[in-house]
């Protein structure tokens, strides 16, 4: 895990960008994502690049090794394709599961690194924001501003109350009905980044959703439609 300056200044205001799921994985991958945090313009903005796993090696790798093992016939052409789907899914929950692991050495890395002064906003994407949710869940003081989550693989049902009394600001939940990644996530449970997230009224003036019409990869080519202040928000088709 490390952080790729993407801008710097002088503001005691400082912006984590986490990416998801098998996510900057290579230099063209991560210089994108560089690419479109940097046209973001936020105040000392950071990449955060943590081990999210890489799909496609994995699948591949297991191609390599098990086609000779591929049996006669249609069956058998089925089997060999279910077993390389267990295998990504596999892959997806070993990478889901490392998550608190990953938020742990965030937080060291981050309390010696950032100034007492600081204040920072997390702005998350896909897998990346459990690994956020697991990293504020065990922050020890108030320099956690706003969590902007953006198609969210987090289950709807997270502890909000907790997680909003770790921030000194508000979360704000970018989600959209189009995100048809989230909805072939392998889980029986609804994730925040494919609808609202409710709660009661006494949470209601520090959770905010906002929906998009984006697909799961949109979020990062439209950061400019995704506002660091709730009164800037604009409207997003």
């Amino acid at each position: 895990m490390r952080l790729i300056p993407c801008s710097q200044s002088d503001s005691v205001t400082y912006h984590l960008y986490l990416h998801g799921f098998s996510s900057a994985v290579n230099s063209m991958q991560e210089q994108r994502l560089i690419r479109e945090i940097k046209q973001h313009g936020a105040d000392n903005a950071y990449l955060v690049k943590w081990e999210s796993g890489d799909i496609t090696s994995t699948l591949t790798q297991s191609l390599l090794r098990d086609t000779d093992s591929i049996g006669k016939g249609k069956t058998g052409l089925a089997l060999f394709m279910l077993k390389k789907v267990v295998d990504g899914v596999n892959h997806f929950h070993d990478v889901d599961a490392n998550t608190q692991q990953v938020a742990r050495a965030l937080r060291k890395h981050l309390l010696e690194w950032l100034p007492i002064t600081a204040k920072v906003n997390v702005i998350a994407h896909s897998l990346g924001t459990k690994v956020a949710a697991e990293l504020i869940s065990i922050w020890p003081d108030d320099r956690l501003q706003h969590w902007y989550c953006l198609g969210g693989a987090l289950p709807i049902q997270s502890d909000w109350a907790s997680l909003c009394d770790r921030l000194s600001g508000d979360i704000v939940n970018y989600w959209s009905k189009k995100d048809w990644v989230l909805l072939m996530k392998p889980s029986t449970e609804k994730s925040i980044g494919r609808c609202p997230i409710i709660v009661d009224t006494s949470l209601q003036a520090r959770i905010h959703n906002q929906e998009t019409g984006f697909s799961h990869s949109e979020y990062w080519q439209n950061l400019d439609l995704i506002p660091l202040k709730r009164h800037q928000q604009k409207e997003l088709d």
